[in-house]
């Protein structure tokens, strides 16, 4: 099946008509040629794609007005939605389904958090951060940067960039608590952080017998890197003074990383 992602969503660029420079643009995320001709894509606009096959990071763009679409964006085709429709300024669902009915990619866009505010009406389009990311997740979706001919209106159709993610992880696999209380520290890293800032949740996934209140304090927590952060945050354990229990945190078992807002690092907690 081909792994067509939608990347950019024009959906309130700012002009004396909003809807004139509306697109959506698609993209061949997998490694082999994709047939697309008679998918369709549905939602809040709809049309049936034309008899094309698309190479590997190719693109396919649809417009409200695809005459106004290549005019503006010189250089780029723009196939036409059909026609009356217009993708709405408040959110709304975009599907692409292949032949067969089968649903090959679909987002539900909005303008709230966390998705990026500025594409709606501020100048800029939505531009997904990489095709291999969760394309429904809005913390993984940036307003454009690219300027165009118009100094208030910033979208790159047909060029897909792949951004250099950002990892949070723990910068030990393994602490070692003595049972007389206190407190440890754990240090959480970033490597990678180009973009505006990189947060993840940290909580605990495995606690043995352990008990949270009993044995140790830790609420789930957001720990929050702004850009070019280098140096480690250091989350803090209480460990409470019970004799018979001792406690080793261990951050390596589960340990999922990411670069963006509220995604999980899991402690285990056994003894």
């Amino acid at each position: 099946m081909p792994d067509l992602v939608i990347t950019e969503i024009n959906y309130n660029p700012p002009s004396g008509d909003p809807d004139t420079l509306e697109f959506i643009e698609m993209y061949n995320n997998g490694n082999q040629p994709a047939a697309i001709g008679g998918f369709r894509l549905g939602g809040v606009v709809s049309m049936t794609f034309p008899a094309l096959t698309l190479a590997p990071g190719e693109t396919f763009l649809v417009a409200a007005k695809k005459a106004a679409c290549e005019s503006f964006f010189t250089g780029k085709t723009f196939y036409q939605w059909n026609g009356g429709s217009v993708l709405t300024n408040g959110g709304n669902t975009l599907v692409i389904r292949n032949t067969a009915g089968v649903t090959i990619d679909s987002v539900q866009y909005d303008d709230a958090f966390p998705w990026p505010l500025e594409p709606d009406g501020q100048g800029p389009s939505a531009e997904l951060l990489s095709p291999n990311l969760d394309n429904n997740d809005g913390a993984n979706w940036k307003p454009s940067t690219t300027a165009t001919a118009d100094p208030g209106n910033f979208a790159s159709p047909g060029v897909v960039e792949i951004a250099t993610l950002a990892t949070i992880s723990f910068g030990s696999p393994r602490t070692l608590v003595q049972e007389n209380g206190g407190s440890v520290s754990i240090p959480v890293t970033v490597t990678n952080l180009s973009t505006t800032l990189a947060e993840a949740r940290v909580r605990v996934v495995s606690a043995s017998t352990a008990v949270n209140v009993e044995d140790y304090i830790l609420v789930d927590s957001v720990v929050t890197f702004p850009q070019g952060a280098t140096t480690p945050i250091q989350l803090s354990v209480q460990i409470v003074t019970i004799a018979r229990r001792a406690i080793a945190v261990t951050s390596s078992c589960n340990c999922s990383t990411s670069w963006h807002p509220k995604r999980d690092l899991l402690l285990s907690m056994p003894f």
